[in-house]
């Protein structure tokens, strides 16, 4: 949704600057508002949040970032207003303004993917250090355990099953059925292996334009709306599926019509890993890269899970197939994993 010009013009006055005469550009945001504007200090990041935001939990965000800004991450800082807060207020929305950062990309590629996987272990390792106590809980999400995933679905179904007379809606249907019998199958492993996982404070949507590439190297870490502390190998199993996906529509790789993983594939993974170990204060342990897979494989599930329409549940139709191989193929996948890292993982 485009913020207004009214809007610009009060972010302007909270913060002191002057803008140009240029529209507000959207950066997308499922959730939030969000545009750049051109202002008299130079392009900035406007992110208007829900008015249901807590103002509480985003200063708390905000002195995370700023702590891990101090350590060297490439996060970009957040500007404070004339009154010295790190947010203002919009038409009853919390609204942040960050700098934005200029002439950068996705991950395109394994290398891109490795200067990734290397940032997320210094992240990982910095927000390992930082305290946790004072961080109220996210708003928004897209993680849920498998259980309290499979009781979204039977909250969400009444909703879902009123859409009946949607063209969509048995493939829809299908869709539903085959992530609760997944589900069902991730639950059992869960149990398995939850309680011997790390936990640490993890960025919780650390893919797509919110790590952001320029000359090899990342020189953006955006979007710290899901920060929570959780299973570490979450967050990358959340951006290793994703990457995977993203590669396999631009063709980088090439899958099998089962959504298969070939060894080609698993190996250039294990070097991601390895990146992450070279950076990271804790490397992988053999729990989580055995459940790693079972980690990517849920991964796609939470819109399903979540959705309450036709509409949330079929953009994760072709994502099924290839969630479906890793809980198959688990022990495969996380065997192989083990053999590319050897002994660089800490037993």
């Amino acid at each position: 949704m485009q913020i207004e010009q009214s809007d610009v013009a009060m972010v302007a006055a909270a913060y002191g600057v002057s803008v140009d005469d240029s529209p507000p550009r959207p950066l997308g945001g499922a959730v939030n508002r969000v545009h750049r504007i051109g202002t008299s200090i130079g392009d900035l990041v406007v992110r208007m949040h829900p008015p249901e935001t807590s103002v509480e939990r985003l200063a708390a965000v905000h002195a995370i970032q700023d702590a891990l800004r101090a350590r060297g991450l490439p996060v970009p800082a957040i500007l404070r207003t004339t009154e010295g807060t790190s947010w203002t207020t919009i038409r009853g929305r919390p609204t942040a303004v960050s700098v934005y950062v200029p002439n950068a990309h996705q991950m395109e590629t394994w290398e891109d993917g490795q200067a990734a996987f290397a940032i997320m272990g210094r992240l990982h390792a910095a927000l390992r250090s930082l305290p946790t106590s004072d961080l109220p809980p996210p708003e928004y999400g897209c993680y849920a355990a498998p259980i309290t995933a499979l009781a979204m679905l039977a909250e969400t179904e009444r909703a879902f099953r009123a859409q009946r007379g949607h063209d969509g809606y048995a493939r829809a249907a299908a869709v539903r059925d085959a992530t609760c019998a997944l589900l069902h199958r991730l639950q059992i492993a869960y149990a398995g292996y939850e309680s011997s996982l790390p936990r640490t404070l993890i960025h919780g949507d650390l893919l797509g334009s919110n790590l952001l590439l320029a000359g090899g190297r990342v020189v953006a870490i955006l979007d710290f709306d899901r920060l929570a502390e959780r299973e570490r190998i979450y967050e990358l199993a959340y951006a290793l599926f994703h990457l995977l996906n993203r590669f396999r529509l631009k063709q980088v790789i090439r899958c099998g019509e089962n959504g298969g993983l070939g060894d080609d594939v698993l190996a250039n993974i294990g070097q991601l890993l390895r990146c992450y170990n070279a950076e990271v204060d804790l490397p992988l342990t053999a729990v989580e890269v055995a459940a790693l897979p079972y980690e990517m494989a849920r991964a796609p599930l939470y819109p399903v899970a979540a959705g309450e329409s036709v509409a949330d549940t079929l953009p994760i139709a072709g994502q099924l197939p290839a969630a479906q191989w890793l809980a198959d193929n688990a022990s495969y996948v996380g065997t192989s994993l083990m053999s590319l890292l050897n002994s660089d993982i800490a037993r």
